[in-house]
């Protein structure tokens, strides 16, 4: 498949479950433009680049970290906990660094499951400068386990991933209410990114024809990107715009949804 193929547009578009523009800008290069956008409302870069053969891969051309070098020092991610987060995020996705350069290889079989997995891996590289903001750290996701925790028990299992087709946990859910007959995937989204990353994941399981509820609960929507909510509103069946307060709600419907 050469990258200038007519209908790669509408093939990544069935993928990642939205628009997808390609422009090519030679024969071995095309600009790809989805919907997927940074916190601040920055679109990601993502060029598809061909090797040789049915070798291709995807690239940011270093985008991704002068995005980070708006507010943050990038030397900072060689070392301490900010490096040790980098590292994991690119092993786990297969991602490489070439001096700033973020790079995935792929194939033409697998272009579309493979911009997705880049996506992602590009969102979760630019979340990791919520590390750098001096503020008391946010109790939310702690205060999410323990809801689900304290009233499903056993029934709730954190960081779920699909180990028939997600062998390497690419694509989490930060909890999975499981019981009979249907049951409860549950994201936790205290961020544009995770919101992002969210979408991604749910779109995955739609791809390989996974079903169930899907919930996503913020830490705080309205200070949230409405075009990064709006899309997650198109594959997610309830949203919950706060967790405090908002408790005996959420468990109260959650709980409903596992007895239909």
């Amino acid at each position: 498949m050469s990258v200038l193929e007519p209908d790669l547009a509408g093939l990544l578009a069935r993928t990642v479950g939205g628009s997808v523009e390609v422009e090519p800008l030679s024969e071995r290069e095309s600009r790809v433009s989805t919907v997927f956008q940074f916190a601040d409302g920055d679109h990601l870069v993502t060029r598809l680049r061909r090797v040789d053969g049915d070798r291709y891969e995807w690239t940011d051309l270093g985008h991704t970290f002068m995005h980070l070098s708006y507010g943050l020092d990038v030397d900072s991610l060689e070392q301490g906990k900010r490096g040790e987060l980098l590292e994991d995020a690119l092993r786990r996705l297969d991602v490489e660094e070439r001096e700033g350069e973020l790079v995935l290889q792929t194939s033409s079989a697998d272009l579309g499951s493979s911009l997705l997995r880049f996506a992602q891996a590009l969102l979760h590289v630019a979340d990791l400068d919520y590390l750098t903001q001096e503020r008391v750290r946010s109790t939310f996701l702690e205060d999410f386990r323990r809801m689900l925790g304290s009233e499903f028990g056993s029934r709730a299992h954190f960081d779920y991933v699909d180990a028939d087709h997600d062998p390497r946990a690419l694509y989490p859910v930060s909890c999975l209410l499981n019981e009979d007959p249907r049951p409860v995937a549950v994201f936790a989204l205290p961020s544009d990114d995770a919101i992002n990353v969210a979408t991604i994941t749910l779109q995955q399981f739609r791809n390989w024809g996974r079903r169930f509820f899907a919930a996503g609960i913020h830490e705080e929507q309205a200070s949230r990107n409405r075009k990064a909510v709006a899309r997650f509103s198109d594959v997610v069946d309830k949203q919950f715009s706060f967790l405090h307060g908002n408790e005996n709600e959420i468990v109260g419907y959650l709980a409903e949804r596992l007895e239909e």
